[in-house]
């Protein structure tokens, strides 16, 4: 394994003295934003260590780059990649496009801290891969940053990655619990396979002063929970607190038996 941490991005380009096609684990970070592509580094990254395993990249990316390029780089050139770990905004369509192509991934994760950078937001306020035939063989644990809603149509479009075991979503969109409760249903009819779920429901606007009972999440909403065969851990974030009564607790824990981490409404800010 080799960790690469740089103060300046100048010093980033001395990680290349130490690659070599033994390396399985690779993290590159770098706490400043480079003024350049780091296209040429990843190409060399690729050439160098063609069998890594895992790939994580804490580089904060010019804001007027593509990533699009850089990832199709390392999709063509590192066929043994099982696990690639990018800043939060960077899985835009066009990206998960070329990942979809990948043979051996197995899991696409983000980092959401500051010094590792998170990308333009804007660019994943609209998410729609467009996927052929055959796309992600051996994805089983997607961690992603954008709507639910835009995740719900992902799912229920042809070729779908739907052997996921693992799902995170984290939205910073405003949702309605009609649109929560959707979203589930959707997940439950097609990611039957799915053991671990988490839901990041961050809105941006957290101006109002009190709580407002249509926006709440209730335990209808999550009703469609129940129809997963195999869910065994799961987490919800919203801005207000779950409407649930003790009845309905004691009635989930019967009906989900199965069930062994649970965190409803976990830190809301009202």
């Amino acid at each position: 394994m080799l960790q690469w941490i740089s103060k300046h991005p100048t010093f980033l380009e001395r990680c290349r003295l130490f690659l070599h096609d033994r390396i399985k684990y690779l993290i590159v970070s770098c706490v400043r934003r480079p003024q350049d592509s780091c296209g040429p580094l990843l190409a060399d990254i690729c050439a160098r260590a063609p069998n890594l395993h895992t790939l994580e990249l804490q580089i904060p990316n010019p804001v007027d780059i593509d990533m699009t390029s850089h990832i199709k780089i390392v999709a063509c050139n590192l066929p043994k990649l099982a696990r690639l770990i990018l800043p939060e905004f960077y899985y835009t369509s066009a990206v998960i496009e070329e990942l979809s192509r990948m043979e051996n991934l197995e899991i696409i994760d983000i980092r959401c801290a500051l010094l590792s950078g998170c990308g333009n937001p804007k660019n994943v306020e609209s998410f729609s891969p467009i996927l052929e035939e055959g796309a992600f063989p051996a994805l089983r644990d997607l961690s992603i940053t954008t709507g639910i809603d835009d995740m719900e149509r992902f799912f229920q479009a042809k070729y779908a990655p739907i052997n996921l075991t693992a799902l995170y979503v984290h939205s910073y969109k405003m949702h309605t619990p009609e649109e929560v409760h959707s979203f589930l249903l959707t997940l439950s009819r097609a990611c039957q396979c799915l053991s671990s779920l988490c839901v990041m429901l961050l809105e941006k606007d957290v101006s109002p002063t009190e709580v407002l009972l249509i926006n709440q999440l209730t335990y209808a909403t999550l009703q469609p929970l129940f129809s997963f065969p195999g869910l065994t851990w799961f987490k919800l974030t919203h801005k207000y607190p779950v409407r649930i009564t003790l009845e309905e607790v004691e009635d989930l824990a019967s009906r989900w038996p199965s069930l062994a981490m649970s965190q409803f409404g976990a830190h809301p800010l009202w």
